[in-house]
């Protein structure tokens, strides 16, 4: 399905004629994900493969936040929101350390965790067209 849609092939077709021009999703070929046309049926899927690809390895490369449950006490990990082009990367004490107390010397170390997580989904923006 990926290979169908990233070789589609767009004309504009009026009463006129079908145009001589077109546009391809796969013309830089180098930069596979990338020049997906905008509004197209091809936009949707492309979008969460994209997604997908990208929110599961920057789960593999972040550290995250950790919840526990109110009810069942069971620890919930998380690390990051995704709506449309951007992400909310989510970041706490008890993602990164396993006791709740948190000390003055927690505030550097998220702080250099939060510039990891950021910097690693930096890295992986370039599926979706770009940093």
């Amino acid at each position: 399905m990926f290979h169908l849609l990233r070789n589609m092939s767009f004309h504009l077709v009026t009463g006129f004629d079908k145009s001589s021009t077109s546009f391809n999703n796969n013309e830089d070929a180098n930069n596979i994900g990338q020049g997906v046309l905008r509004g197209s049926s091809l936009a949707a899927p492309i979008y969460i493969l994209n997604s997908d690809v990208s929110l599961y390895t920057h789960n593999k490369l972040a550290c995250g936040a950790a919840f526990t449950h109110p009810i069942t006490g069971d620890t919930i990990h998380d690390k990051a929101i995704q709506y449309v082009d951007d992400t909310s990367q989510i970041l706490n004490p008890k993602g990164t350390y396993s006791e709740n107390t948190f000390s003055p010397d927690m505030c550097s170390s998220l702080l250099q965790h939060a510039q990891l997580n950021s910097n690693a989904w930096k890295e992986i923006m370039w599926i979706s067209g770009g940093i």
